[in-house]
């Protein structure tokens, strides 16, 4: 057992075994939590541990906890699905009223950046979540779908 710093006990497993595709947690009582590499997911041995420690401990199914995990809303995560709707090639238009140290999705407008306001670009890089290289500052810095008309 594992004791809080407020006093509460946690019990932990008495061993347990990870490989590249399952994580196996092994309890006191007899019992085993057994977490599996979905065909399409990249395995993570830390999130697969957790995520048998929390079947356990919160009593759930492995359904009924996925499914909570699966909907976890996280503030401030990005939503990697909308940025999609620009790929390298696309021609997009800066805004022309395009304001300095004002943050547009995740990234801040530097004083530089407006100098391209109204100007057509072409999107050279797309990193996948919501910023972007243009054509006209040689990659300098990082734009994102909002500078855009």
């Amino acid at each position: 057992m594992y004791v809080l710093k407020n006093g509460l006990g946690v019990e932990l497993p008495e061993r347990y075994i990870i490989n590249e595709n399952a994580c196996i947690l092994f309890w006191k009582d007899g019992t085993k939590t057994i977490v599996k590499k979905a065909e399409d997911d990249e395995f993570n041995p830390r999130i697969a541990y957790l995520t048998a420690f929390f079947q356990k401990y919160c009593g759930l199914s492995k359904n009924k906890a996925n499914k909570l995990l699966a909907n976890l809303q996280v503030e401030g995560e990005i939503n990697y699905k909308k940025y999609s709707e620009l790929n390298v090639g696309d021609e997009v238009t800066i805004k022309k009223d395009l304001e300095a140290y004002k943050k547009y999705g995740n990234q801040c407008v530097v004083l530089d950046m407006r100098d391209h306001a109204g100007q057509k670009a072409i999107i050279t890089k797309n990193f996948g979540d919501g910023r972007y290289h243009i054509d006209k500052d040689y990659g300098c810095w990082y734009w994102t779908k909002e500078m855009f008309e």
